[in-house]
């Protein structure tokens, strides 16, 4: 009984050893080209870090025999703001076209396939030539205008992401805020996902001078973020504070607590408290939310606190270059638009979500995403193509979100390390598109809000009730559509 008793107790400590040494494994790469995903951004929108189940991609157990991928992608990789693919034929001194070239080198290895990218500008119609002919499969993918792709005349072009065998689109790795947000009677026709850098690109988000945050007392706004007290109020209320702080009467240029572009600026401050143009029902029908009680009110409050005042510059490009001067304590931008800034040694900013409407509501960063993905119909490789798009997304899941987020904070990545986790914990999960907005329908287009609310004007309900009409034309005219 004892020897019994003393045997047990060895298999119990062997147990507990051999766990203890499982749960020391240092996560990383693991083989064939998988990335690890034991801990990831909560799924929510509180900011709050939790574990979940590995969810990292694998390769299949599949053979391509030689499959060529071709993308057709307007405008290319040599601007910033289509950065799909990053396309390059070898490895470079950029850091996240190298992820890409790597990530891309790996399928090819691992499926047997390769990978190739035309691109053009599609304003002489290029693009649609190929997708209309239904005698050729010269593209198996592409990306285009949002605003285009989800066109009535464009969806019957569009095949459905979710009959697609090969995609699964629950996984981490592509855009499920998008999907949802994006969907039309059930189905998926454009997507995103973590290859779609552009998608990150246009993010907003709200900057700040560092120096001047420390000279008026030293606020911590990191840390009102985890809190949850960043908030519409308390950025108001910063606005005014900094805005005197700053304020240099001999100065040559004025200075502000604020600077905005108005046309990005209203659907992005709306989107804080979920007050979009449009949302997709559960029926999946598209609705107009412009003329709903919260629409009007939410706009009617902005036009009240956020006009054009000695606090508040609405501009253009400039409004960059003012940031860097230290003109404006907040800047109003995307996440695309720290190239502009930081490489700046002498300047020294952070990068928060946007705030929340109040204490009681969630983060939610407006997302003016203009690119999305499409496989058109006459593709004739539809599952191999999805096995591609698969491998890409779920190869880019972890580490080129990871070199994107260091490449685009460059010098601040290290000495401010609540920056990244802005990004990771507080921006990126949370992100919110909208399907009446400019990258969707564009309601926005006939609803004049972007000039109203820079005036001042409150009179909402009229602007909203005189375009309803064509709102609703719009929405029917894609609702009916069936695939």
């Amino acid at each position: 009984m004892k020897l019994s008793t003393k045997i047990l107790a060895a298999l119990v400590a062997l147990i507990m050893t051999a766990a203890a040494l499982l749960a020391c494994t240092t996560p990383g790469k693991t083989p064939g080209g998988e990335t690890d995903g034991t801990k990831k951004p909560a799924g929510s929108n509180t900011g709050v870090e939790t574990e979940i189940p590995d969810e990292r991609y694998r390769y299949p157990d599949e053979d391509l025999d030689g499959f060529e991928m071709k993308i057709f992608s307007i405008m290319g990789p040599v601007t910033t703001w289509l950065t799909f693919p990053y396309f390059t034929t070898e490895e470079s001194s950029s850091k996240i076209s190298s992820a890409v070239y790597n990530r891309n080198l790996s399928i090819e290895e691992n499926l047997h396939c390769t990978i190739k990218e035309d691109n053009a500008d599609n304003s002489n119609g290029e693009l649609w030539v190929s997708l209309l002919a239904d005698d050729t499969d010269e593209y198996q993918a592409g990306v285009d205008y949002s605003w285009a792709s989800i066109s009535r005349s464009a969806l019957n072009y569009l095949i459905d992401f979710k009959s697609i065998n090969t995609v699964n689109l629950d996984k981490q790795w592509w855009d499920s805020n998008l999907n949802d947000a994006f969907s039309i009677n059930g189905h998926v026709y454009i997507t995103s996902g973590s290859a779609m850098i552009s998608s990150w690109d246009e993010i907003f988000v709200i900057y700040f001078n560092s120096k001047v945050a420390e000279d008026i007392g030293g606020i911590n706004l990191y840390n009102e973020v985890k809190d949850g007290t960043w908030t519409f109020d308390r950025m108001l209320e910063l606005i005014t504070v900094t805005n005197n702080a700053i304020d240099d009467p001999g100065a040559e240029n004025e200075h502000y607590g604020f600077a905005t572009q108005a046309f990005y600026s209203v659907p992005s401050f709306m989107g804080t408290n979920e007050a979009t143009y449009g949302i997709v029902n559960r029926e999946g029908k598209i609705e107009n939310n412009s003329t709903t009680t919260k629409f009007i009110n939410t706009a009617i409050r902005l036009a009240e606190t956020m006009s054009k005042s000695d606090s508040i510059y609405y501009g253009d490009n400039e409004i960059n270059q003012m940031f860097a001067n230290g003109e404006t304590f907040f800047l109003h931008e995307c996440i695309g638009a720290m190239t502009n800034m930081r490489d700046i040694s002498q300047f020294d900013y952070g990068v928060l979500p946007m705030p929340k409407w109040n204490e009681e509501s969630s983060y939610h960063s407006y997302s003016g995403a203009q690119y999305l993905l499409f496989v058109p119909w006459t593709n004739r490789n539809v599952e191999k193509t999805g096995t591609v798009l698969e491998a890409m997304m779920g190869m880019s899941d972890k580490t080129l979100k990871d070199v994107y987020i260091e490449d685009m904070l460059g010098q601040i990545y290290a000495r401010t390390p609540d920056a990244a986790t802005m990004l990771y914990d507080y921006i990126l999960p949370n992100t919110l598109y909208d399907i009446g907005g400019r990258q969707g329908l564009s309601f926005n287009n006939l609803i004049p809000l972007v000039q109203a609310v820079p005036m001042g004007i409150t009179d909402i309900k009229s602007l909203v009730d005189s375009a309803s009409d064509q709102v609703q034309a719009i929405i029917d005219d894609v609702n009916n559509f069936n695939g």
